[in-house]
């Protein structure tokens, strides 16, 4: 599975930017692209999802070269395809058309293309020694039974436009007469008509050797006029496609005479003539399973008579075609991922134990004050054109891990995410009788967190820390393992080099799209990554603080909150989650007014990590030492637990009473009834396992 369905590539800007207007609009068989989303990087494109009638779609990455021509359209469609591995390599734009064989407006689908300069030069004259790249014949016959109903550029002619193309096949020479393109400027019964009247206006006479007319000076005169008058491009025309050669050189032509040199180099047939199509068409065949798809709008016939007039048009006319090709007639487009309001799509975990919802070291049963940003995020989890690095940023204690782990939950099964890995920055090492010391090497445990990916989604990677980034970016984007999209999850990147680390490399390798990642952070990543999709969030409001207050306090015979205390609780715990669950248990399990233990923190810092939190927490140590049958020894013992391992890493219930040191197995029991009381440790997994908060385990294990 490729990065993108569909690799467009267009060689000049007003080429793209027709193509992503025209994607934008629906059609019988299409439904548009929604939205376009940019990928920076050494080479930029933007990627988007075309959506289709039944409920499926395709993904397609657009760019384009800074320059015009086959070589610089080669080196962009060479890497994009080689890093987006996209199951077709098209260009839409603008070519000049052989009069012989199309009209201005049309469109020709290269079944072969070719460098028509390429042979041996002699003193006379170029000896062809053609290589022509031949166009599948699937995609053939796709393209000469496309029906053109429907499309939003194919439409009648106006009269002025009729006129104007009658005098035009005159001009080159051609019967309008017989020109294949009569029947849709003029049908039958029209034809004497316009006949008449411009037989009758002076711009056409009759043809002195035969039933032909002949353009007279008026009428040249009229044609020149028209043509300088009009500076728009029509918005229709009725065009038909042509498929045949397409021949590509490395100027513009405009001698009038390139047509007769190319049909006497071999190629009667030749429909199109331009720059890049030979370079896509060998880039796509060159590559082995991809198949390429060229289809230009006629913008004039390569004569001295070129104008831009009907530039704008051919080029909104052949996106109009390729995409309709690619709508009706690309193979193995995947389901459309909608955001949906039924239950969450389960999600399968990389490991049978619960993987990432353990890691995820979460425990709360309801939320409040998300009711806004949840949904938020979660359309940001499930857009399938964008939102690839998310990051979710606030104070420590804020709750940022727990709105994570809610969004996942909820929407990764609707983002077509079957795989989910949850790792923390937060790495520290072993010192000494479960004292730790955070490690200050970054880059090591940046690289560990890597690994943990990998490992979570069973993929290989090669552990040498010198390959192990490119390695795992690999290994996504080329597992047969990974049949559908991965989310990763890499919560509490709290210090400014973690967070450079990751998302430099998330946002130069391919990891992003269709995979996404989630970051936690305390501060925004917007400033390292412009195109990160961030959400920010400072903990509840003053209305979600009385309701959690109220829920913590509900169940607790005789302990009541006032609108006081909980005016005091705002205003002390700056809606810090973790700080109003601390303040309200130890109110109640020292049988205190929830005022008299916010006067005695009561201090003008408001984040955990500030005097209020470390006082919070001492107050709490003291309470948990104070309780029967607990004391000193077993409260610190029973704390420390949590030092022997790496941050985020909970314990089962047995490792959890070995690491304590706590002899008698009812004194731990009892403290650790307590210490959950308290708040100072949390159960997860059904209370089969246990944890402590990051920054709690802060003051802990700092010693």
């Amino acid at each position: 599975m490729g990065v993108v369905d569909v690799l467009v590539v267009t060689a000049l800007i007003e080429e793209q930017d027709a193509f992503l207007e025209i994607a934008r609009e629906r059609t019988p068989a299409r439904l548009g692209v929604a939205d376009w989303t940019d990928v920076p990087g050494d080479l930029p494109y933007r990627v988007g999802s075309l959506i289709l009638p039944a409920g499926r779609s395709i993904r397609i990455g657009v760019a384009r070269p800074i320059r015009k021509g086959g070589t610089e359209a080669g080196l962009v469609a060479g890497a994009l395809t080689e890093r987006l591995r996209p199951a077709l390599l098209a260009m839409s734009g603008v070519c000049a058309g052989n009069p012989r064989e199309v009209v201005l407006g049309d469109v020709v689908v290269a079944e072969l293309a070719y460098r028509y300069q390429d042979g041996k030069g002699s003193p006379n004259a170029l000896r062809p020694d053609h290589r022509q790249t031949v166009l599948d014949d699937d995609w053939i016959r796709a393209a000469q039974e496309l029906p053109l109903d429907g499309l939003v550029t194919n439409g009648p002619a106006s009269a002025e436009e009729v006129r104007l193309w009658f005098l035009a096949c005159l001009e080159n020479g051609l019967d309008p007469r017989e020109h294949p393109a009569r029947p849709r400027y003029i049908d039958d019964e029209q034809w004497p008509i316009v006949l008449d009247a411009l037989r009758d206006d002076g711009l056409i006479q009759p043809f002195r050797g035969g039933p032909r007319s002949t353009l007279t000076p008026l009428g040249r005169s009229h044609l020149r006029h028209q043509r300088y008058r009009e500076v728009g491009s029509p918005q229709v025309m009725p065009y038909r496609v042509t498929v045949g050669p397409m021949a590509s050189g490395d100027v513009v032509v405009k001698d009038g005479l390139t047509w007769d040199t190319l049909r006497a180099s071999g190629v009667e047939t030749v429909a199109g003539l331009e720059m890049e199509a030979a370079t896509i068409a060998r880039t796509g065949a060159g590559l082995g399973k991809i198949s390429w798809l060229v289809a230009k709008g006629v913008m004039d016939y390569a004569d001295p008579r070129k104008n831009d007039n009907v530039k704008q048009f051919a080029a909104r006319a052949s996106a109009d075609v390729l995409l309709q090709l690619i709508a009706t007639h690309l193979p193995g487009t995947a389901p459309a991922m909608p955001m949906t309001s039924h239950e969450p799509r389960p999600v399968v975990d990389a490991h049978s134990d619960g993987g990432w919802r353990r890691r995820a070291d979460v425990d709360h049963d309801q939320l409040f004050g998300t009711q806004e940003v949840l949904p938020r995020i979660g359309k940001a989890l499930v857009n399938p054109d964008g939102d690839g690095l998310i990051s979710i940023f606030g104070p420590g204690g804020a709750g940022k891990t727990t709105l994570a782990y809610e969004a996942v939950k909820q929407f990764a099964g609707d983002g077509g995410f079957t795989r989910v890995a949850w790792v923390s920055a937060k790495l520290s090492h072993l010192r000494d009788l479960g004292v730790i010391e955070t490690s200050r090497h970054t880059r090591t445990g940046w690289l560990d967190m890597i690994a943990e990916v990998a490992e979570q989604l069973d993929v290989r990677v090669d552990l040498h820390p010198a390959r192990l980034e490119e390695s795992l970016a690999n290994a996504l984007q080329s597992s047969i393992e990974i049949a559908r999209p991965c989310l990763i999850v890499i919560d509490n990147l709290e210090s400014a080099p973690d967070a450079q680390l990751a998302v430099d490399f998330l946002t130069r390798s391919p990891v992003l799209r269709p995979h996404k990642v989630v970051l936690t952070t305390r501060n925004s990543a917007r400033l390292i990554a412009p195109t990160v999709r961030e959400f920010a969030w400072h903990g509840l409001d003053s209305d979600a603080v009385r309701e959690f207050a109220a829920y913590l306090a509900a169940d607790t015979s005789g302990f009541e909150l006032d609108d006081l205390d909980v005016d005091e609780l705002i205003s002390m715990s700056g809606g810090i989650p973790l700080l109003v669950k601390v303040a309200v248990r130890l109110a109640v399990h020292t049988s205190q007014p929830l005022r008299t233990v916010i006067d005695q923190v009561r201090n003008p810092g408001g984040e955990l990590g500030s005097l209020v939190g470390q006082f919070l927490y001492e107050q709490s140590m003291t309470a948990l030492a104070a309780s029967a049958g607990v004391g000193d020894d077993n409260a610190i013992g029973l704390m420390n637990s949590f030092c022997a391992r790496p941050d985020g890493e909970s314990l089962n219930l047995e490792d959890f009473f070995e690491l304590s040191l706590i002899a008698d197995r009812a004194q731990f029991e009892r403290a650790r009834t307590t210490a959950h009381k308290l708040a100072l440790i949390r159960g997860v997994d059904g209370n089969r396992r246990f944890t402590i908060h990051p920054l709690l385990r802060d003051f802990v294990c700092r010693g």
